[in-house]
């Protein structure tokens, strides 16, 4: 048999889309996975994982990477060092705007990089502008055209349903982006911090495969929970139904207790993302890193495993990557993410500015991408 390229052995292998999750070895050989090997197998090189989790490169769902284009945006190079290996662009560029970013930023940064394509023309500049909500501007046909040009690309279209965003004051241009995301059979993701419209009235215009983005806003007076704190029925059937909920805690997008409540009622996020955004990255206590958010939904109480699954195996299948992407299963794409769990004291701050101080933090210790270790701390292995 052919020598593994990379052997990682000693750790703790969690695989929530093959079912693993216990001490084993992952062999990578071509750029691609081999999935479990023996821990002798043949590798040029090997790595010593012991004491640390060995995962599917983490996928980073939701993300704002048009550096250059828009004043929200960070480097998506750095999303490596983070132990992210692919990640979305969650509606930064719309139609005018996504040419430029395909080319200056998808075609030359180093994770992969996927798009949720804006409804509005001019996507998210940031710096104080906002989109035009007007859903007699939509460009239809240039969106439809950029779909058919970029399919592997193009992976949804995305819109924002927040009051606090200048012109939304009804749920008329969610409609008009859904009759869009229909008839381009791409799913939908809705910003929902702080709609201007009941909850109820909001999903109803949802379906199979649809994204609500920030389900622990607690902003305004429409969110996941009912008057009696607890997770609002519409909700439940949402999800049976196959709306998918991502908690994109990013800055402004995230409530300590809405988030416990929900958690406490058995509702966790479909997704954990970061809303990843210059002022999630400048800001000490927010969303800085996906790892630093999945610590912060540990610390709520949520299940290792099912945390893992949120940022790998469900963002995969919601990409349409299952079996190549989020999981290390032979065959799949030769992406592992290698992290510690350390005890610390992380200040959590949600859009009230409530502090909550967690208890342990998962550190990135390396970064594979396709085979190729891209990231790595200088004390491990």
């Amino acid at each position: 048999m052919k020598k593994l390229d990379l052997l990682i052995k000693n750790g703790r292998v969690i695989d929530p889309a093959a079912g693993v999750d216990g001490p084993g070895c992952i062999g990578i050989r071509d750029g691609l996975s081999c999935g479990l090997v023996p821990p002798d197998a043949a590798a040029d090189h090997v790595i010593d994982a012991a004491g640390c989790y060995v995962l599917p490169g983490l996928i980073d769902f939701h993300t704002h990477v048009f550096r250059g284009g828009s004043g929200l945006a960070v480097d998506p190079n750095s999303l490596i060092g983070m132990g992210v290996t692919t990640a979305v662009d969650a509606g930064t560029a719309g139609c005018a705007n996504f040419e430029v970013f395909y080319r200056a930023v998808v075609c030359t940064c180093t994770p992969r990089l996927f798009t949720q394509l804006n409804v509005c023309s001019i996507g998210q500049p940031g710096d104080g502008f906002a989109e035009d909500f007007d859903p007699s501007l939509f460009q239809a046909e240039k969106i439809a055209r950029l779909v058919r040009d970029y399919p592997k690309q193009i992976r949804g279209l995305k819109i924002r349903m927040g009051a606090e965003v200048a012109g939304v004051t009804d749920l008329t241009p969610l409609k008009k982006a859904r009759e869009l995301a229909q008839g381009l059979h791409l799913p939908l993701t809705v910003h929902a911090s702080n709609p201007p419209a009941p909850m109820a009235e909001l999903l109803d215009l949802l379906g199979p495969g649809d994204v609500l983005a920030h389900c622990f806003h607690g902003k305004g007076g429409h969110t996941i929970l009912g008057p009696d704190g607890r997770v609002r029925p519409e909700v439940r059937a949402a999800r049976e139904r196959g709306v998918r909920f991502d908690c994109a805690n990013g800055v402004t997008n995230y409530n300590h207790e809405v988030a416990q409540r929900a958690l406490d009622d058995g509702f966790m996020p479909d997704i954990i993302s970061s809303d990843l955004c210059r002022p999630a990255v400048e800001r000490a206590g927010y969303a800085r890193s996906l790892p630093f958010v999945l610590s912060k939904y540990l610390w709520l109480g949520m299940p290792l495993e099912k945390v893992i699954r949120a940022a790998i195996a469900a963002p995969a299948d919601a990409l349409g990557l299952g079996g190549k992407a989020g999981t290390l299963s032979p065959g799949a794409w030769g992406d592992v993410t290698v992290v510690s769990c350390v005890e610390a004291d992380p200040v959590f701050l949600d859009n009230l500015g409530t502090v909550r101080r967690g208890d342990r933090l998962l550190v990135v210790k390396m970064t594979v991408r396709s085979g190729e270790i891209l990231f790595r701390q200088t004390d491990f292995g």
